[in-house]
């Protein structure tokens, strides 16, 4: 599909909005996939994936 154009601060705000949906999406199925999976990762990997998930979050929102 095609997305609008974004102008302005509101544009900005909703890409925003999106981002932060998309991220906590991610986090969810990384949980839930160590969970279903427990030896996908190891608790080394988890540890470091899930607050690198929330810090390029972080970057992507300011």
């Amino acid at each position: 599909s095609m997305r609008p154009l974004i102008h302005g601060p509101q544009g900005r705000s909703d890409e925003r909005d999106r981002n932060v949906e998309q991220y906590d999406k991610l986090e969810e199925f990384i949980t839930l996939m160590v969970e279903m999976v427990p030896e996908l990762l190891d608790y080394r990997q988890t540890a470091q994936l899930i607050p690198g998930v929330r810090a390029q979050l972080l970057t992507q929102v300011v």
